[in-house]
């Protein structure tokens, strides 16, 4: 058997070993907690890294979208300018085209006005018995020949298909006119 001494021995050896494991693990639980702790800062700090950089991110796409933003406005507005400038340009253009076209309606429109100035003349010294009726053919051709003035004087324009469109029409009406004119046949 054990003697008294050596049970006291084991038992204060074994409640050392008990006070030293306790400590062990006491200190293992703190140690594990501040490591927790530790981690859960680590966490923490990366996190608010990343939120940072994240911020970074959403400010610099930001300026960025700004920036494209205010270089799209910038090609609008030149886009909007040449627009001007070629609508200027083409307007300029059609202007003169518009001033000659109504030079050579008005040379047209003269040259008719003389052709209806002479049929009236022959009618009037005609001793014909359609003098009514080809009065009534130069009152008509007389009536188109300014209402063809008229027309060019006041066109608007709308593009340059819907004016040329309009020359030919104008031309081709002008030189009914005349042929209309030209088929008054007073005989004296």
């Amino acid at each position: 058997m054990m003697s008294p001494k050596r049970v006291r021995g084991a038992a204060m050896l074994g409640g050392l070993s008990l006070v030293i494991l306790t400590g062990a693990c006491s200190r293992s639980h703190q140690s594990k907690v501040e490591d927790a702790k530790g981690n859960v800062q680590e966490e923490k700090q990366e996190l608010a890294k990343e939120q940072q950089a994240e911020q970074q991110d959403v400010a610099k796409e930001q300026q960025d979208a700004q920036h494209d933003i205010a270089q799209k406005q910038e090609d609008v507005n030149k886009a909007e300018q040449h627009l001007n400038e070629v609508q200027h340009e083409g307007s300029t253009d059609w202007q003169k085209d518009w001033s000659d076209f109504r030079d050579e309606v008005n040379k047209k429109v003269a040259d008719n006005d003389r052709l209806i100035a002479e049929k009236r003349s022959a009618i009037a010294s005609a001793s014909t018995p359609v003098h009514d009726e080809f009065k009534k053919m130069i009152d008509d051709a007389e009536h188109r020949n300014h209402d063809l003035r008229d027309k060019v004087v006041g066109y608007k324009y709308q593009s340059a298909a819907a004016w040329d469109q309009f020359k030919s029409d104008t031309n081709s009406a002008l030189d009914a006119v005349a042929a209309s004119l030209n088929q008054i046949d007073v005989k004296k």
